[in-house]
């Protein structure tokens, strides 16, 4: 049965959305979900879907069966034989679908699914935009002056954020008008190790 008493708060398109899960998923068309971990969550969406006959996507962009053990993922219940990534691979198995951004990434959802699940998963390729052209932007009067170069942070990429670390170093310390913001899943502990060597104000 659904448990539609627990006061959940689930972020909508850039809004808090404040009420039951069953609320939240009627009258929905799809759910598109990242992959969890807690098994109340899941509980609730499943049954939700179920209840209402919607279909579940997974928008997976990490590769949760080899998680590396540099990464913060690992040491947080995301390991080999850990509880957590039992219920995570779980729940990626309970979906309609799974869409990831690399055809690599792909090809190995699909195997492990095969090979774990015995379930042949539905999954397409909806690649990272490279192409300025494609995305509808704006600049807000009074909008900052200089670079502004991003990084959001995961328990799951650490490692891909030092393999720039150095060109980004240097990129700061060459050009004075460049700025770097970082938002995301990063402690502070794990932001002052990463950035070490990024000047900062």
């Amino acid at each position: 049965q659904p448990r539609n008493h627990l006061p959940y708060e689930y972020k909508y398109v850039n809004t808090i959305f404040k009420g039951t899960i069953r609320e939240f998923v009627e009258g929905c068309d799809m759910i598109i979900a990242k992959h969890m971990d807690n098994p109340q969550a899941i509980s609730d969406i499943l049954s939700a879907c179920a209840e209402f006959k919607i279909p579940l996507v997974v928008d997976l962009d990490d590769n949760v069966w080899d998680i590396r053990e540099d990464q913060p993922a690992h040491e947080r219940g995301l390991a080999k034989g850990d509880e957590k990534r039992a219920f995570m691979l779980s729940f990626i198995s309970c979906a309609d679908a799974v869409f990831c951004s690399t055809n690599h990434l792909e090809m190995v959802i699909k195997d492990r699914l095969k090979v774990v699940f015995d379930i042949d998963m539905p999954t397409y390729v909806l690649p990272n935009c490279f192409y300025p052209d494609e995305w509808i932007t704006h600049t807000s009067k009074g909008s900052r002056q200089g670079v502004t170069i991003g990084w959001h942070g995961s328990i799951t990429h650490n490692a891909d954020i030092k393999m720039v670390l150095p060109a980004l170093v240097a990129i700061v310390r060459h050009y004075k008008d460049v700025k770097v913001e970082l938002v995301g899943g990063l402690s502070a502990t794990a932001t002052r190790e990463l950035f070490k060597d990024v000047p900062y104000e």
